[in-house]
């Protein structure tokens, strides 16, 4: 077990051999970040992301390949490292009001930048109108769908859902939902939330506001290609919160009648806000399903759900897509019930009193047996 001073030291040497940068103190940063080299990132992501190959001769016991700690710890830093130095390219980016594309090289062009603005507002009710275009998308993940629909010149905006009852408002997970700090300006908008709004992010959250920030723009690209430089697209997003765990059954739905009804209402509430911006596509990630943004919701129920909000959500077309590329359990069953609604209930027939093992004790014999 390694002690306090060799881990220090580990971590000293590893910031000064890798990418480190904090985020949380980036403005202090005097290294220009958004100059760094995105083949070098794509080629240290690779490097990072390699697994040893398996041994030619097996044996009963790994433990052979187990890696020291030392070694974990090593390229955990480095992950958080190259993770760091690409957010605090796209907050530079957003200080200074511009940014190089496809990459500070010679000949590339310098792409101007506008500071996202966010502001909080309580929906307001709206009258029944035509249903909305459903489409769920399963080859390419919510940023794709969103930079596609802004630049065919429709005003898109994505929801994003922040777990209720957190002391941060938007709290940072793990890297595959993390795109949407990493590959666009919507870290730099809650920096500036509370200057903004004049409140309390999660306060409002939890009022029932949904916070709606404009102007946020998608700079990069995928993290295992190296972040690429975009052109900048502009999007709008609806972040609103979600119960965190409610109550299911093994039927993939709802177990409390009034935990179902706050989602339909959160729900309802977001088609409301799409319709008072004007907003033309509105992407859906998975709505809290299997452990996304930190919630547990039944697949099943939480997509018919959007489905019948959807039907009565007006001239809008929803888009519904993963935040990742990877598996996600529970996303086919949702994505089904959002385009087709869920299937009925399989209901099994009740078991016949006289297959009951204490029917012959209490009440009778069985209808097979006769008496003489």
């Amino acid at each position: 077990m390694q002690t306090r001073a060799q881990l220090a030291e580990l971590q000293g040497e590893l910031r000064s051999n890798s990418i480190i940068a904090e985020v949380s103190n980036w403005k202090e940063d005097i290294r220009d970040w958004r100059k760094l080299s995105c083949e070098a990132t794509a080629r240290q992501w690779k490097e990072l992301q390699e697994s040893p190959p398996p041994p030619k001769t097996p044996r009963l016991y790994s433990t052979h390949l187990r890696l020291p700690v030392a070694a974990i710890q090593r390229r955990q830093l480095c992950v958080e490292g190259l993770l760091n130095a690409i957010a605090v390219g796209n907050l530079q980016a957003c200080e200074e009001g511009y940014f190089w594309a496809p990459g500070f090289a010679p000949g590339a062009v310098e792409h101007p930048l506008r500071a996202p603005l966010s502001h909080a507002s309580m929906p307001t009710m709206r009258p029944k109108s035509s249903p909305a275009q459903i489409e769920a998308v399963h080859d390419q993940d919510v940023l794709q769908l969103c930079r596609s629909a802004a630049q065919s010149g429709q005003r898109t905006a994505l929801v994003h859902f922040a777990p209720a009852g957190e002391e941060q408002a938007l709290p940072m997970r793990e890297l595959r939902e993390s795109q949407l700090y990493l590959r666009t300006t919507y870290l730099y908008a809650l920096s500036t939330l509370p200057r903004q709004m004049h409140k309390d992010a999660s306060k409002a959250l939890q009022d029932g506001c949904i916070i709606h920030t404009a102007h946020v723009s998608i700079l990069r690209g995928d993290v295992a290609e190296g972040a690429p430089w975009l052109e900048p697209t502009e999007i709008e997003v609806l972040t609103v919160a979600l119960q965190r765990r409610p109550y299911a059954d093994h039927h993939e739905q709802y177990g409390r009648i009034r935990e179902k009804a706050a989602v339909a209402k959160t729900i309802d509430d977001i088609f409301a806000s799409a319709a008072e911006f004007g907003i033309e596509v509105l992407v859906f990630p998975p709505l809290g399903i299997n452990g996304s943004f930190g919630c547990y919701h039944p697949p099943s129920d939480a997509g018919q759900l959007l489905r019948h909000a959807a039907l009565s959500g007006g001239d809008v077309k929803v888009l519904v897509a993963k935040q990742h590329s990877g598996p996600l359990g529970g996303w086919a069953s949702f994505a089904d019930a959002v385009v087709n609604g869920r299937a009925p209930l399989k209901r099994e027939p009740p078991i016949p009193m006289h297959l009951s093992p204490y029917f012959n004790c209490y009440l009778g014999p069985l209808p097979s047996q006769t008496t003489i």
